[in-house]
């Protein structure tokens, strides 16, 4: 019994979390707008499944806990076997393990069998911030390495130039996504001592998962509790490249500013771990603003990169060394097209420090993301609509003007078709409209053009191009007035549809007055979010359209802040972003980032 006790008591200490992580049921707000006549995404009777009313799954190995599924097959209620037993393999059993063999105590130990096959003996901690699993310490920094995940231990972060005012602070967040272990988090910079900002609205701290906070005070080894997140809000230069190490896998985003529409210029930005870098990049951005120039800010991660890319059929080339940075503009008013090849993986961002979507419709809005390198785009991809923030996106300019560039020859074909679809006209005189000739359309590698759009429809390349969504502005909605938080300009990359993931751990700040995410799946997916049943009533502005001859739905959710986990049977694409007035914020909730098969 000395091992049971042991792992109850253990497991006891989480057990609290795990109720507290299944969190309220997300409900509809009273104060959205309706749906605006949008189709159903689907019917009760045709949701598939999430898991097999009934079964069950292990909460961890050796536990006394287990999951099982409710009668609908849509959600997990936590239960405990009986005492003296532990759960393997899906099912409870009395406690036996073979002699010799190396067995796991909860997470974090790992003992030998006893030779009567009822107890353990030379138990030891896993070293470092490794876990057990089956048996053996397991580093989950190298493991999220090998899996390509989007959530590692090691970024890289820098401020991007925005014409925000210098007292509204940058931030870097993080989030755990652990359910049950602690992660510690330092930042650091070559070229910079990095110091927190002091002052409202510029507080560093760990905010929980009801909302308390409590102060950061360094930037050194700060311990994230599990489900929290960390606000880390820096006084620091422009382009200064910043590390982000953890000692366990960790969602990472910078925002610029953090808080909130008192500047009226804000994006922000999922950063990608340093291993998914890449040498090759086909940058994409928004043309010019009168004189603000679309910018690419590239980081070396190592010594003697050498920099080579062409514009206007010039060549150009540029060494920096690890940790520095370099600013690529266009002798054009945009960079889109551009090839940029490295001779070691870089970094890079795309910015602009402010512009109107659409031309001459308020406001002028700074805009980011990192890029992904040219090997992880893709040829099929989904333009999901935002929630729609006016009263009728007929009558007005409102949309999300899709920006798709070529990286290598290709053609691209649309469904539902661009010629059955409210397209708007193009929202820059410097940007070229997607024209669709003989049922498809044809770029050369390099080339960009753009849809604007509040429907959804998805493409179909015979070759890989990337696809970036640039959010309109506050008055394109019609509503003008403050305190109707209609938000305004933001710049974000889709994820490819070979890949998405069937979950998504993300965070969204409390500094915005709406948050929300964009959900695209099969019609037939169901969903937990944050471990309860996302309902139909969750559901907001359901549409549908067809990918690969197949039904998928698109909806929205409001949200809270802080850090969440949705997942489904099914992979499906999500979008991340929030709304105040005349301010935004967007990027993808996550993807796949290692090699395709």
């Amino acid at each position: 019994m000395k091992l049971i006790s042991r792992l109850v008591a253990g497991f006891c200490l989480f057990l609290f979390a795990c109720d507290e992580e299944n969190g309220p049921q997300p409900i509809a707000f009273p104060q959205d707008p309706p749906d605006l006549g949008f189709s159903d995404a689907g019917t009760p009777d045709e949701v598939a499944r999430l898991c097999q009313p009934g079964s069950r799954r292990c909460v961890d190995e050796t536990s006394p806990f287990y999951e099982v599924c409710g009668p609908n097959g849509a959600y997990f209620d936590l239960e405990a076997c009986e005492p003296g037993q532990i759960c393997r393999d899906r099912r409870c059993v009395d406690f036996a393990c073979r002699a010799s063999e190396s067995i796991c105590l909860g997470t974090r130990s790992v003992a030998t069998c006893a030779a009567d096959g009822r107890s353990y003996e030379n138990e030891s901690e896993c070293p470092n911030d490794s876990v057990c699993r089956a048996g053996t310490c397991v580093d989950l920094c190298a493991n999220a390495e090998n899996e390509g995940s989007y959530i590692g231990c090691e970024y890289t972060a820098t401020r991007l130039f925005n014409l925000s005012e210098e007292d509204y602070a940058f931030a870097i967040v993080v989030g755990n996504p652990n359910r049950f272990l602690p992660l510690s988090v330092s930042l650091s910079s070559a070229n910079q001592e990095i110091l927190l900002a002091q002052g409202t609205p510029k507080t560093s701290e760990i905010i929980d998962e009801s909302g308390a906070t409590l102060p950061i005070e360094s930037v050194e080894n700060v311990v994230v509790p599990p489900r929290n997140m960390a606000v880390f809000v820096l006084d620091i230069r422009n382009n200064t490249p910043i590390k982000i190490k953890s000692t366990r896998p960790v969602i990472a985003a910078q925002f610029n500013p953090y808080c909130c529409n008192q500047n009226y210029s804000n994006d922000a930005s999922l950063l990608f771990p340093d291993y998914t870098l890449g040498t090759r990049y086909r940058l994409t951005n928004y043309p010019a603003f009168g004189e603000l120039p679309p910018e690419a800010i590239v980081i070396a991660q190592d010594s003697d990169t050498t920099l080579s890319w062409r514009d206007l059929g010039n060549t150009y080339s540029q060494s920096i060394d690890a940790n520095a940075s370099f600013t690529i503009r266009s002798v054009t008013p945009d960079i889109s097209g551009i090839e940029l090849n490295s001779s070691h993986p870089i970094s890079v961002f795309s910015s602009h420090p402010c512009t109107f979507i659409p031309d001459q419709l308020w406001a002028c809005d700074h805009l980011e993301s990192q890029l992904l390198p040219a090997d992880s785009l893709g040829s099929q991809y989904i333009l999901s609509p935002m929630r729609i923030r006016s009263d009728d996106p007929e009558d007005t300019t409102e949309g999300i003007y899709w920006w798709l560039t070529a990286d290598e020859d290709v053609q691209v074909s649309f469904d539902p078709p661009l010629s059955s679809l409210d397209v708007r006209t193009s929202s820059s005189t410097q940007r070229r409209l997607c024209r669709v000739r003989g049922g498809s359309l044809t770029l050369e590698a390099g080339e960009s053009c753009e849809i604007g759009l509040y429907e959804p429809t998805s493409l179909s390349a015979s070759g890989r191009l990337s696809v970036a969504g640039f959010l309109s502005g506050q008055e394109s909605t019609g509503k003008q007035f403050f305190g109707t938080q209609a938000g305004d300009p933001a710049m974000f990359l889709l994820p490819p549809i070979d890949r998405l993931r069937t979950d998504y751990s993300f965070i969204s700040p409390p500094t915005y007055a709406v948050n929300y995410i964009t959900v695209a799946a099969p019609a037939n997916a169901v969903f937990l979010l944050d471990g309860e049943q996302l309902k139909p009533e969750s559901m907001l502005q359901t549409q549908s359209v067809q990918v690969n001859s197949q039904r998928w739905k698109i909806f929205t959710v409001r949200i809270s802040a802080g850090v969440h986990r949705i997942e489904s049977a099914q992979p499906f694409q999500l979008l991340v972003y929030a709304y105040d007035d005349y301010v935004s914020y967007a990027y993808v909730g996550g993807l796949d980032l290692g090699p395709k098969q």
